[in-house]
């Protein structure tokens, strides 16, 4: 469930926000630079966000993997929600002192293409075009290998092996309303300077596994589990209140999602699909480390249109 931040949260959060900053720039020196890598645990700020972005752009398959021909070709186009975050949501800079403009689009694009290969084997590429959206572009390559494990007269098993590796990259510590603020505390409590260019560095692989049933004559539902390992860097690239931040965190670590969906053959070339996905994430939001940990998930809809060419 996603937390939503109450007058007197937003107030507090603030308030801290505005004195871990005042404190950083008194207690660097001018021209101090911060070139510290941190490993971060699962459940730290920095680290959920960094897996909440990873669990949006999973490459599930948004259907089961089903009997293919070899050499068959098709293109399509998935589309992913990504959904709004609250104010407590995105105070996650500075373990959790800092509220970090996080957003900056409603959906994605992934551009994928499939082939048919012997044995019912099928090989995957799908690709988020590096577009810049209000100062951020993503840049992510995803492949993967499916395959039915088991077929009967209505329904199906199939798996798929997949593969991310890729960038988000933006201003993510200093944004352009952070400096536009200039010398306001309320609108640029850490000092931006100028605009960060930030960088978020995902490689993950993992294994989804579904069951398929037909409902009607060309109309199937389906539910899919995954389990993926992540390796992920952010890597700050900021000045502040005087200060050269060029810090890394790193997490790696595994998470797990689920899937529920319905697909449709329209026609004999025409297939679409859709799904809701859910990962569960959990974060202690504590600057302290010592609060109770939440399951601030990831929900999002994601929809697959594709067109077999042969």
């Amino acid at each position: 469930m996603i937390a939503v931040a109450t007058p007197r949260s937003r107030s507090l959060g603030w308030t801290f926000s505005l004195g871990a900053g005042l404190l950083l720039a008194a207690v660097l020196p001018a021209g101090a630079a911060i070139t510290s890598t941190e490993d971060l645990d699962a459940t730290r700020t920095e680290a959920w966000a960094m897996r909440w972005f990873t669990a949006v752009a999973t490459p599930t398959g948004v259907g089961v993997a089903a009997a293919t021909e070899p050499g068959s070709f098709e293109i399509g186009l998935e589309g992913g929600s990504i959904p709004s975050l609250s104010r407590s949501d995105r105070q996650v800079g500075f373990n959790g002192t800092k509220v970090e403009d996080l957003n900056r689009a409603p959906v994605f694009g992934r551009p994928v293409v499939r082939v048919g290969m012997p044995g019912n084997f099928s090989l995957s590429a799908g690709w988020v075009p590096p577009v810049d959206v209000d100062g951020v572009s993503a840049n992510l390559l995803s492949f993967a290998v499916a395959r039915p494990l088991w077929i009967g007269n209505r329904s199906r098993i199939g798996a798929q092996l997949f593969y991310l590796d890729g960038k988000v990259e933006g201003d993510i510590t200093c944004t352009r309303s952070d400096v536009a603020a200039a010398d306001d505390p309320v609108g640029n409590p850490f000092g931006c300077e100028e605009r960060s260019s930030d960088a978020l560095s995902i490689r993950s692989w993992g294994l989804e596994l579904g069951y398929a049933w037909s409902v009607a004559a060309e109309v199937e539902l389906f539910l899919n589990g995954n389990w993926q390992n992540l390796e992920s860097e952010f890597d700050v690239h900021a000045n502040y209140s005087g200060v050269e931040d060029r810090s890394q965190l790193t997490f790696d670590g595994g998470q797990w999602g689920l899937s529920a969906g319905a697909g449709w053959k329209a026609t004999d070339r025409v297939h679409l699909s859709g799904e809701l996905f859910y990962s569960p994430l959990d974060v202690i939001r504590d600057p302290s480390g010592q609060g109770p940990s939440e399951n601030s998930a990831l929900f999002n809809v994601r929809l697959m249109a594709t067109y077999r060419l042969r």
